[in-house]
């Protein structure tokens, strides 16, 4: 309450004031490496440039950890951008949360030129979301041929899938080979 008092008393006293100590929070956090700091600030200051630069380092491992909702909170607050991290981020996010979008996000990231990633998204989320796990097994082994082509997330994900439609089938075998390198 207290902050939000002063934040009202600052607009009405100095327009513009609060946006420009945000984006000078945001500078300071971001020279100490408080990335996900200096992304909210960057934020309330409205400073989509520098929040999408910092909002692009932290995208991947948000997502691998799981901390789906700040990030998508963040995404959505950005306008549409063309920047590899932030349209693969995206489509994790929209794939992973299950949302109407995810289609459109992975299509978007496919044209964007980063067909691999977007092949995996669209395997993961075809056999989750889709609940098509058999038809999809077979592709699972396709991208793992070039794991190097996708992200570390993707490779995992892929091989979650193919280890789930292997012990769906009962190859124990396949189950403990395929999933050794998660391990």
């Amino acid at each position: 309450a207290f902050r939000a008092i002063l934040k009202r008393r600052l607009e009405r006293d100095e327009p513009g004031a609060a946006e420009q100590l945000h984006r000078a929070a945001a500078r300071y956090l971001a020279s100490l490496g408080m990335i996900a700091d200096a992304a909210e600030q960057a934020l309330a200051g409205h400073d989509v440039d520098r929040a999408a630069t910092l909002i692009a380092d932290v995208a991947m491992p948000m997502i691998e950890r799981g901390d789906l909702r700040t990030l998508s909170t963040w995404l959505d607050a950005l306008p549409s951008t063309d920047e590899p991290v932030l349209l693969r981020a995206r489509a994790w996010v929209a794939m992973l949360t299950a949302s109407d979008k995810a289609a459109a996000t992975i299509a978007a990231l496919d044209a964007s030129g980063d067909a691999s990633e977007a092949r995996a998204i669209d395997l993961v989320r075809r056999a989750y979301l889709d609940d098509a796990m058999a038809d999809v097994v077979e592709t699972c082994d396709q991208i793992l041929a070039a794991p190097e082509c996708v992200s570390d997330l993707a490779a995992a994900m892929v091989r979650a899938v193919l280890a789930q439609g292997a012990l769906k089938r009962g190859l124990f075998g396949l189950v403990h080979e395929v999933v050794r390198p998660l391990l």
